[in-house]
C-alpha cells in the first residue's frame, strides 16, 4: 500500500508537476537513508551502513540525522514522545537523579508518590524560582521527615522533595523524553509508521537546498508540509498547547 503525494509547482511559465510517492511501512535508519539517496537521485546503491561514510554519503546520514532530530524537537509534547516514569525513594531522600535516558518535559500535575503499603497521594510541584525562596521562609521546619507534600526539579534536573521520605516509596509523574537517536543502521524511528517518511521528506530538502535543486525543494517541501499536518492532529494534544502549572505553597 502507498500515499502519493502529488504537488504542483510553476516553473517558468509552465505547470510542472511533481509526483512523490511513500510506501506506509517501517523503514530502519540504513532504509531511510538509502531512500533519500535514491530518491535525490545520487548515484550508486548505498550507502551499506550509517556508519563510516565519506562524501556524498555520509552528507545523506548527516541529513537523516539531523531531520530525525528537527522533527521531534519542533514540539516537545508529541504524543510519541510521551512517558511514564516510575522511581524508587529510599526512605530519609530528599533528592534523586532524573532516568538516565533524559526528561525533556515533565508534566507538573503528575506526581504521585506511593508508599510500601501501596497507597498514593498526589504531590505538589514548586517551580525551583519559588523553591528557592520559600525554602527558608515557608517550609514548617518542625516537620522535616514524613510523607513528601511538595516537589521541585532542581538546576541539575535532580527532584527534590519536601519533607525527606521517613519509608521507601516510589515517585510517579508522566513528562516527554529527549529526542530519540537513531545510531545503528537497524535503529528505527519512534515516530509513527505512517509519518516516518517525513524524514525522508525533510532530508530531500537538504539535499535540494545544498545543491539548489529548486523544484525538488518545492516538491518535498509540500509534502512535508501536507503530512506534517496530519501528524499534528493525530499526534498533538487537540487544544495543541502545553502548559506547566505554577503550584505555590499553601
Amino acid at each position: 500500500m502507498s500515499v502519493d503525494f502529488t504537488v504542483k509547482i510553476i516553473c517558468s511559465g509552465c505547470l510542472l508537476k511533481i509526483i512523490v510517492v511513500r510506501g506506509i511501512g517501517m523503514s530502519n535508519f540504513l532504509q531511510i537513508c538509502q531512500n533519500v539517496r535514491s530518491q535525490s537521485g545520487i548515484s550508486g546503491s548505498g550507502p551499506s551502513n550509517v556508519t563510516g561514510q565519506t562524501a556524498i554519503y555520509a552528507d545523506v546520514v548527516r541529513w537523516v540525522t539531523e531531520s530525525y532530530n528537527e522533527i521531534q524537537t519542533e514540539h516537545e509534547n508529541w504524543n510519541f514522545l510521551h512517558n511514564t516514569y516510575s522511581l524508587a525513594v529510599p526512605a530519609f531522600f530528599d533528592t534523586i537523579t532524573m532516568p538516565v535516558e533524559g526528561v525533556r518535559v515533565i508534566s507538573h500535575e503528575s506526581f504521585v508518590m506511593q508508599d510500601i503499603n501501596g497507597k498514593r497521594l498526589r504531590i505538589d510541584y514548586v517551580p525551583w524560582s519559588v523553591w528557592k525562596v520559600a525554602d527558608k521562609l515557608y517550609l514548617d521546619e518542625d516537620n522535616e521527615e514524613g510523607v513528601p507534600e511538595y516537589v521541585t526539579q532542581l538546576p541539575n534536573k535532580s527532584l527534590k522533595f519536601h519533607p525527606t521520605i521517613q519509608e521507601d516509596g516510589v515517585i510517579h509523574f508522566e513528562g516527554y523524553r529527549e529526542p530519540h537517536i537513531m545510531v545503528n543502521s537497524t535503529d528505527v524511528p519512534i515516530i509513527p509508521t505512517q509519518y516516518q517518511t517525513l524524514i525522508e521528506f525533510k532530508a530531500l530538502m537538504k539535499y535540494s537546498s545544498y545543491y539548489n535543486a529548486t523544484e525538488v525543494f518545492k516538491a518535498n517541501d509540500l509534502a512535508y508540509k501536507e503530512l506534517l499536518s496530519k501528524m499534528k492532529f493525530s499526534e498533538l494534544p487537540k487544544d495543541n498547547t502545553f502548559t506547566r502549572p505554577l503550584v505555590y505553597f499553601a
